[in-house]
């Protein structure tokens, strides 16, 4: 009797790590937008994950996802994800295999999947008007058997909702760039997480280019940022667009506003331009600070007129 249970303590380690789900992580993130549901994204996630197994040697694994949690198996203990479409107490279950199977060569492994192909899966699209939860699981099958013995399960998010566009947009010229400020629009469905700034010319024969300015992130009060890589001399009409944390866009600001950047001549620009040769510094002689402090009185008067 005692060696009887011996042997169950010892293999109750075994157990546990069966019935254990295994962890499964999203890289940027988990969260999906309006731009995840469209089937012809090209955008990816990477996956990375570790199942509930020993070893994987000479195994496969499969992704699922679905739009029902995983369910733990009454024999196995394992949790596992709906595999095809299905029905459970009259209400209809969307689950399909995301990407092509995976020869497993690691534990943990990892692996980059089309995001659209989870929401797709999922039976979900770009009319949602609620966040939706899309289960994802991982199911490692050993090479002699067809049925999974470990797993790893997530969970993404998705969510169209879209904030409001920012107001009293103001522009101000720069060299190359227009320094932009606005104020957070309200009303909107999503709070806003960042920003982006749009440029674009009055006249596109001067400049075909669209020009954005980098993510700005929100911030309490007046919010500012600059889009670089602008011609001088060239107008531009700006507008700012506000971002939720699933990088759902809002729509742009309205009115677009009009900006020119303009040239900036620091002291030494006009130093040289006025046939100053000096570079600066102590090696500077008589002459040259003379000269230097000729073009510095000259700039001063030139911004004070």
């Amino acid at each position: 009797m005692r060696r009887a249970l011996l042997l169950a303590a010892l293999a109750l380690p075994a157990l546990v790590r069966a019935q254990t789900a295994g962890t499964l992580t999203f890289t940027p993130d988990n969260l999906l937008g309006s731009a995840d549901c469209d089937p012809t994204s090209t955008q990816t996630v990477s996956l990375s994950w570790a199942v509930s197994a020993v070893s994987v040697a000479g195994g496969t694994y499969r992704v699922y996802a679905s739009s029902r949690q995983p369910t733990t198996g009454t024999t196995t203990g394992l949790k596992l994800c709906d595999t095809s479409p299905t029905t459970v107490d009259g209400v209809a279950v969307n689950a399909a295999q995301v990407g092509d199977d995976i020869t497993a060569t690691a534990n943990p492994q990892s692996a980059d999947f089309r995001t659209a192909d989870f929401v797709k899966a999922a039976g979900y699209s770009c009319a949602e008007t609620t966040a939706r939860t899309i289960y994802v699981c991982v199911h490692f099958s050993p090479s002699s058997g067809s049925d999974p013995t470990a797993s790893a399960t997530g969970s993404m998010k998705l969510d169209l909702k879209a904030p409001a566009s920012p107001v009293n947009v103001t522009v101000e010229p720069g060299e190359n760039g227009l320094r932009v400020s606005w104020d957070k629009g309200v009303g909107g469905a999503a709070d806003a997480s960042y920003y982006k700034i749009h440029a674009k010319a009055t006249d596109p024969t001067k400049d075909a280019g669209d020009h954005w300015s980098g993510k700005i992130l929100d911030e309490t009060g007046r919010i500012s940022g600059r889009v670089d890589g602008l011609t001088n001399l060239v107008e531009y009409q700006v507008t700012v667009l506000a971002y939720s944390s699933s990088d759902n866009a809002s729509a742009p600001s309205d009115p677009p506003v009009p900006g020119t950047p303009q040239p900036v001549e620091d002291f030494w620009e006009y130093y040289h331009s006025s046939g100053g040769q000096e570079q600066g510094g102590c090696a500077s002689g008589p002459a040259g600070a003379l000269g230097i402090l000729g073009a510095a009185l000259a700039l001063a008067f030139r911004r004070r007129k």
